[in-house]
């Protein structure tokens, strides 16, 4: 039997007319004379016009995978390096399981601390010492979740390497996580807050506030169509992926407890109201918010092009939806219990046993959130007073 060794193979293009993918690779066998000899293979991949090169490659790859274990080669050879065995043995293996927002969080974090030291490397080089002391400098530089992130999913693809015979052993499976950077926990003052709403008008106002008042998350408050909003409240049904195009865009909510009803506050009723006269919209099925082409705004460029560059101009620094949320639960705090807030907030739901449309608010939670409004409200009556006062 001859040697197994890892090979890609080569792909090009064949044909005049119709062109294809043909990707050729070798096998190797001992003689009798125990001379080894090489077999050149060759197989049609595809039409260029159905696929790219890189899915040929991949195609290619798994074929080759295929014909030689079911020849019983030896086991695979470790002088793969880690980007490969990263990119087209273990993501192939998660796809089906991840969301498309897990998968892009995780190849992210992995291409950018991981890859970019250890990409080229062969896996059956790596070693633990050099595999910890680099999960050190990660976790002092980085925050513990992108610490965390590495060591995870390093260590599983490397016990799926070890699985597949790739490695003896994993060099990740003792790895300790080591002193993280303090997290960013910055949340905005209600002083801080009706500063940037008073810079504010018409649309961007409302977007605001309703970040502000709901704590939604922005792929939530950029999924809303007018048929959600509903007297008091918004159901919130399904948010916006930004890993997604066209239909597959929205989707459902971060968790099921996600999908459930917040409470409106009088004020923000009658600006969602006013706002929908003013726009006339010709169907409740539209977005609250749409983009020039009617699909939902990108969450990331409003932050970007919008909120973060005027939180700047009026020196408030750390604007971010997460800051939103946390100031929400912060400014909250004394003005109802903590169920109160669980239940806006939808990180536990006390009502879980009840459907989404039946789903009632109580009248705790409207009394909680109506008092944050109100003391908001009484900030910006202040700010508005005193630049009044300047102008005379």
């Amino acid at each position: 039997m001859g040697r197994s060794r890892y090979q890609e193979g080569t792909v090009k293009l064949v044909g005049k007319k119709v062109k294809k993918w043909r990707g050729g690779w070798h096998s190797y066998s001992l003689g009798a004379d125990g001379v080894e000899h090489r077999h050149h293979h060759s197989t049609t991949l595809g039409l260029k016009s159905e696929m790219t090169k890189d899915e040929a490659k991949r195609k290619l790859r798994e074929h080759v995978d295929r014909q030689t274990a079911q020849a019983g080669n030896v086991r695979p050879n470790p002088d793969v390096t880690f980007s490969w065995f990263w990119t087209n043995n273990y993501l192939e293996l998660k796809k089906g399981k991840w969301s498309e927002a897990t998968r892009s969080s995780v190849e992210s974090v992995i291409k950018q601390h991981f890859i970019s030291v250890f990409g080229e490397r062969k896996i059956g080089e790596l070693k633990r010492l050099e595999l910890q002391k680099h999960l050190y400098d990660v976790a002092a530089k980085w925050s513990e979740s992108v610490a965390k992130k590495v060591r995870v999913y390093v260590k599983s693809a490397l016990d799926e390497a070890v699985e597949q015979d790739y490695l003896r052993k994993n060099p990740a499976r003792k790895l300790e996580l080591g002193d993280t950077r303090e997290p960013n926990k910055r949340n905005l003052s209600g002083d801080e807050l009706c500063k940037i709403f008073n810079a504010l008008t018409g649309e961007d106002h409302l977007i605001l506030k309703i970040f502000v008042m709901t704590a939604l998350r922005p792929g939530e408050e950029f999924a809303l169509r007018w048929n959600d909003f509903d007297g008091d409240v918004l159901r919130i049904e399904r948010a916006v992926k930004r890993v997604k195009k066209g239909k597959e865009k929205i989707g459902k909510p971060k968790t099921k407890k996600s999908s459930a009803k917040v409470y409106v506050p009088q004020s923000l009723q009658v600006e969602l109201a006013h706002w929908k006269e003013i726009v006339r919209p010709k169907s409740d099925d539209l977005y609250i918010f749409p983009s020039r082409n009617g699909t939902p705004k990108d969450a990331h460029n409003y932050l970007r092009r919008h909120l973060k560059p005027l939180a700047e101009k009026l020196h408030v620094p750390g604007l971010t939806f997460q800051s939103l949320r946390r100031s929400f639960a912060t400014l909250i705090q004394g003005k109802g219990t903590p169920k109160d807030v669980q239940t806006q907030m939808r990180h536990t739901d006390p009502l879980m046993a009840l459907k989404v449309y039946t789903q009632p608010i109580p009248e705790s939670v409207k009394k909680s959130v109506e008092a944050l409004d109100s003391e908001l409200q009484t900030i910006l009556d202040t700010i508005g007073q005193e630049s009044q006062g300047s102008l005379q």
